[in-house]
């Protein structure tokens, strides 16, 4: 046999097709020419990648068993197999756009009844099925599979193809694996691999929320999180009864993705889906990031600190600038509701508080009313004089900023002609469509209408900056909340001047951090398009849902 060993001899038609029968004088199971620690068994086919620490099954473009070598916790049983009720395979917009905004909630929380029927066949979603043409062929220190014909339950899509490529890390020792798709037709908006059939002890760590968990104790369903506050990091780890998977993604870009878990009542099973960048119809095919498996025998925590530690070697030069402003480091509280102006009221608090570690924060310190005639950055009437008081004693001051927001035809709007180089965030994941009465424009907008903008534009990034390089001049403030940061994302501009997607808030934050070195921001959530310039991450989710839900 040649190297590229095609498991692919014989095939017959069938009701549903064509049924791929693979057949060798070796036997249902082989590994000729495998790599070593690939074994692949053509009557199955099942393809098992065998690392140092784990052992994972592939069948279908899944993850569908999962052994950890070193505690010999089956995680996931392809035996007890239940991985049907989770998204899987090459995303197609299939003429369905409503359909694909239905699966990509950006918080499907059962409490609100916002998670995705589980029932539902997920129509967008073109998977291998029996009538598919499967193909295997060797690839440094792994294993390429290929399925031909993929089907979304319904409807067989024959020149549609799905490949998986998996090997072993010769640095780290995890399993590797990313995939691509194709479709002549185009639609295409992304593909997900699941690591399926989880037994139900075990426990999903996610960064949602600065952190939440799900167990057995969940109703079953489908959960999808997307952007922040519900989905800040593309890492997941999953504890069991001895040891722990995590599952991750190490890619700087921060390039858009989505993250489904699905509980049935037996299994649990995880995907994070790489997405194409919108519009999704002239896409014909995607090329997904690396995702990242590995067994831990501690808990979550040993599962998550490899995506710690990339991130903090892949932005060290970031987290050194952040780290510079020693003051911020002393901060233990941040104070948003005090005697403002109160020369007695601040002595007092100091009494209380070691002023060194404390930060007042004013919500408005702009002379326009909140949210209003944005991006107006005239300081309000007595606010710099208040700054001064309050570092007088100590205290260090932090005011309210905006990223992203303008008012639209507001009078610094017009004069600094934002229209000119502002970009308008376009279209979403969740309501997608693609028609031109649904995309947002300028010229759709209303007078004074709250916008927010795609900090794409470089001109934009450098405009933010300058404002708050002028607000830290004219008022003295030693730190900004910068609202509305973390609201990061593809709105559809695609790739402009080499950069597309959440990569205009990475460098929107890096121009920040860089060139107003000694202002420390707070900011609005802390993905990780954003965090290694973040020192105070502030969310507010117990406002977020209701009783249930928090």
């Amino acid at each position: 046999m040649s190297k590229f060993s095609m498991v692919r001899v014989g095939a017959i038609r069938g009701t549903t097709g064509f049924a791929v029968f693979a057949m060798s004088a070796f036997g249902s199971a082989f590994t000729a020419d495998a790599a070593p620690g690939v074994q692949i068994d053509g009557q199955l086919r099942t393809v098992t990648v065998r690392t140092a620490r784990l052992a994972a099954t592939f069948r279908d473009g899944m993850v569908v068993a999962v052994t950890n070598l070193s505690t010999g916790e089956v995680h996931a049983d392809a035996a007890v197999a239940d991985e049907a009720g989770i998204p899987s395979g090459l995303g197609h917009v299939t003429g369905m756009p409503e359909a694909v905004g239905n699966l990509h909630s950006p918080w499907g929380t059962h409490p609100l009844s916002q998670q995705a029927d589980p029932r539902a066949s997920y129509p967008t979603m073109h998977r291998p099925h029996a009538g598919s043409v499967w193909t295997t062929a060797d690839i440094e220190g792994g294993v390429q599979m290929t399925w031909t014909g993929l089907s979304n339950g319904k409807q067989t899509f024959p020149e549609e193809t799905l490949a998986i490529a998996a090997w072993t890390d010769p640095k780290t020792g995890a399993l590797l694996f990313r995939a691509t798709g194709s479709s002549p037709a185009g639609g295409v908006y992304g593909v997900q691999a699941p690591v399926a059939n989880l037994h139900p002890e075990h426990r999903v760590y996610v960064a949602s929320f600065g952190g939440n968990l799900y167990d057995c104790h969940e109703t079953p369903g489908l959960r999808t999180l997307g952007g922040t506050p519900f989905w800040e990091a593309p890492v997941v780890a999953v504890e069991g009864r001895q040891g722990s998977l995590g599952l991750w993604v190490e890619a700087p870009a921060c390039p858009p993705d989505f993250f489904f878990l699905n509980w049935s009542g037996k299994s649990f099973s995880v995907a994070i889906e790489h997405l194409n960048l919108m519009p999704f119809e002239p896409q014909k095919s995607v090329e997904s990031v690396t995702w990242r498996l590995d067994a831990f025998d501690g808990g979550w925590v040993a599962a998550m600190t490899p995506y710690r530690d990339w991130y903090a070697r892949a932005f060290a030069e970031e987290l050194r600038a952040r780290a510079a402003v020693k003051w911020a480091g002393r901060i233990k509280v941040i104070i948003d509701e005090y005697e403002k102006g109160d020369p007695a009221g601040l002595r007092a608090l100091a009494t209380v508080f070691d002023p060194e570690t404390v930060l007042l924060h004013e919500w408005n310190a702009r002379a326009p009313e909140f949210d209003r005639e944005l991006p107006d950055w005239t300081p309000r009437a007595g606010y710099a004089e208040r700054v001064k008081a309050a570092q007088s004693l100590g205290f260090h001051t932090m005011a309210y900023v905006n990223t992203y927001c303008v008012n639209y035809n507001s009078p610094v709007f017009v004069r600094d002609r934002i229209g000119d180089f502002g970009l308008t965030r376009r279209m979403s994941l969740y309501r997608y469509a693609t028609s031109s009465q649904d995309l947002m424009t300028f010229d759709k907008a209303k007078d004074n209408q709250l916008l927010y903008l795609d900090p794409l534009s470089a001109r934009w990034r450098q405009y933010h900056t300058d404002m708050m390089i002028k607000w830290r001049e004219e008022t003295g403030t030693d730190a900004n909340y910068e609202d509305v940061g973390g609201c990061v994302g593809d709105f559809g501009n695609g790739v402009i001047e080499g950069k597309a997607a959440a990569q205009g808030s990475v460098e929107q934050f890096r121009e920040l951090l860089l060139r107003n070195p000694t202002v420390p921001m707070a900011a609005e959530y802390g993905p990780h398009s954003i965090a290694f310039a973040v020192r105070w991450p502030l969310r507010y989710q117990q406002v977020w849902g209701g009783d249930a839900t928090r």
